[in-house]
């Protein structure tokens, strides 16, 4: 918009600047720990959510802000396999899928129960390797 219009985008951009400086308006600073890359118990963030905090090598902790949450989890040491084990605790998940690859062909959907009770569950991939689960 502002390449269409730019008179409007820089009266908004002025606007601003000025609403700031006479509000005394303070700005969230930038996160210097930010890491677009964190890799948390083997999961990346592809989209759909961010990662809390108390993670550690074997756990990591979701918050959802769509209605759909894609990680993708890369096996240490090289490691492949046809399923990805794993106990999910949820208040609004009520399903999960597992694909492998960059562009993944999803198993099998399984099942959760969006009760706040740990659950076992196993996401079967089509093929092995590095695996995409999806809720």
């Amino acid at each position: 918009m502002s390449a269409e219009f730019p008179e409007v985008a820089e009266r908004l951009s002025s606007w601003l600047a000025t609403h700031l400086a006479e509000s005394k308006t303070l700005l969230p600073r930038k996160n210097m720990a930010y890491d677009p890359n964190l890799n948390q118990a083997g999961f990346t963030m592809e989209s759909g959510g961010y990662f809390n905090s108390n993670a550690s090598k074997k756990k990591l902790n979701v918050t959802s802000n769509s209605d759909r949450v894609t990680l993708r989890y890369t096996p240490s040491g090289g490691s492949t396999g046809k399923f990805l084990q794993f106990t999910i605790m949820t208040n609004c998940a009520i399903g999960a899928v597992g694909g492998v690859g960059v562009d993944p062909i999803f198993g099998q959907p399984i099942s959760i129960v969006a009760d706040l009770t740990p659950r076992g569950r196993r996401a079967d991939f089509l093929n092995s390797g590095n695996g995409t689960v999806r809720s």
